[in-house]
């Protein structure tokens, strides 16, 4: 993994502002769905010894890039939580130390490291393919090429049903795709893109991925 994915992964669970661009004013809007983790340290590398870390305390599967992938993690400190994958190769790819929240009855709690794996199935993420020069967009078992996909106002917009319910993703960058791109995450019609715009609003601009 390059050092520029390693930090776009690393700060994806991170709340952020988006803008998206209608009628060419632009609004800031908060990112409507709730992150639930963060990534407070990251250092990426690929080691090939057996997919076996000493202390793991739990062994799970994820969607990693399209496929279902075994994921290990260990408590690094209270409520950080390490995490491992494996690469096309089988090698050990480090994912980075990895805490996070979520709301209950009496306020906000950590997150247990098995909640952190699961939260990381409703990730999406873009990456650039250099041997066939294209921006590859995933989410669960999607992988999407995206490179002509976007619109004058460098937007570009996706639905994708996750099994249970339709995922609508507005996609924007300023200069690069992968390098200033953000990715708004909806899982209601209802839900607000802009003050006073509405996904339903504007589902015609939606390309569905089958």
């Amino acid at each position: 993994m390059k050092n520029k994915e390693a930090y776009k992964q690393a700060f994806k669970h991170v709340h952020y502002q988006k803008e998206v661009n209608l009628n060419k004013k632009r609004i800031s809007k908060p990112l409507v769905t709730i992150m639930t983790s963060f990534i407070v340290l990251l250092s990426t590398f690929t080691v090939t010894y057996a997919f076996d870390v000493g202390g793991i305390q739990s062994k799970l599967e994820v969607w990693f890039r399209g496929e279902k992938r075994k994921v290990q993690y260990k408590e690094e400190d209270k409520n950080a939580y390490h995490f491992y994958t494996t690469d096309e190769d089988g090698n050990v790819v480090d994912m980075g130390i990895n805490m996070g929240f979520k709301g209950s009855l009496t306020g906000i709690e950590p997150m247990s490291g098995d909640e952190l794996a699961e939260s990381m199935n409703d990730d999406s993420e873009i990456v650039y393919d250099e041997k066939e020069d294209k921006y590859l967009f995933y989410y669960q078992n999607k992988v999407v090429d995206i490179t002509h996909m976007f619109d004058k106002e460098k937007e570009c917009y996706l639905v994708i049903n996750n099994g249970e319910k339709d995922i609508y993703f507005v996609i924007s960058y300023k200069d690069k795709i992968d390098e200033d791109s953000t990715i708004s995450q909806y899982s209601d019609e209802n839900a607000e893109v802009i003050q006073g715009v509405k996904v339903k609003d504007i589902k015609d601009h939606f390309v569905r991925i089958k």
